[in-house]
């Protein structure tokens, strides 16, 4: 089973959890909005468990180590270019609209 989140928005946090649990993510200078967020996750053990199937599912779908090396593989491909060639390599069809999905 995976973790529950309640943070600050910081870094990448939002990006790392599903879109319907970034809610528990909040702004830097909200003490009283984090505060709300670890009183709603320590009052509910369904929803910390609800929220942390999700974030493994997400952890293990985006970040999977397998993944993460072909991704690092990728955009060093593309920053040194296609072998013997001196050109860029194609953007993968999954990162052309921005971040990997």
């Amino acid at each position: 089973m995976g973790l529950p989140v309640a943070a600050v928005d910081v870094g990448d946090i939002r990006a790392m959890l599903p879109e319907q649990d970034r809610r528990f993510v909040t702004p830097r200078d909200a003490e009283d909005a984090l505060l709300a967020s670890f009183a709603a996750l320590c009052g509910d053990a369904g929803l910390r468990r609800e929220l942390g199937l999700r974030n493994r599912a997400r952890a293990i779908a985006q970040f999977e180590r397998g993944r993460m090396i072909e991704q690092y593989r990728a955009v060093i491909q593309r920053t040194l270019g296609e072998p013997g060639t001196g050109r860029p390599a194609p953007l993968p069809q999954q990162l052309q609209n921005g971040v990997a999905q």
